[in-house]
């Protein structure tokens, strides 16, 4: 059956670093750069933390416990790089290391205006 069923099915949809450790997530992102997972319903969209929250069969994270990356990438899967605490410590603690999400020109059709699509208004 596909999909993420196991720590080892998490691994392989990731890139590890040889030097940090890291399991850096190699499917989509959102727009803030946020590593996006997807569940059959009724889940749907994902996030990484939560994803490891049921694979490690640990309570669905909230503001007093989740899984927070210790090695400050957002984008790391490696639970070894990852220790329970707070959202106030991760917002404080963590040094973000957010990966760009994939980025999709925007279709400039010929009906904008010259400024929109240049970027300056005459």
């Amino acid at each position: 059956m596909p999909g993420i069923h196991t720590v080892d099915d998490l691994k392989a949809r990731c890139r590890v670093e040889s030097e940090s450790g890291c399991w850096i997530w190699a499917g989509p992102y959102c727009g803030r750069g946020v590593p996006l997972l997807w569940l059959p319903r009724p889940v749907g969209k994902t996030s990484l933390t939560q994803m490891l929250h049921r694979l490690l069969r640990l309570p669905k994270p909230t503001h007093k416990a989740l899984l927070m990356p210790v090695c400050g990438n957002f984008a790391c899967a490696n639970p070894t790089h990852r220790r329970m605490g707070t959202k106030g410590e991760f917002l404080r603690d963590v040094k973000f290391v957010r990966h760009e999400a994939p980025q999709v020109p925007a279709r400039l059709l010929p009906e904008y205006p010259a400024w929109m699509v240049g970027g300056v208004r005459a």
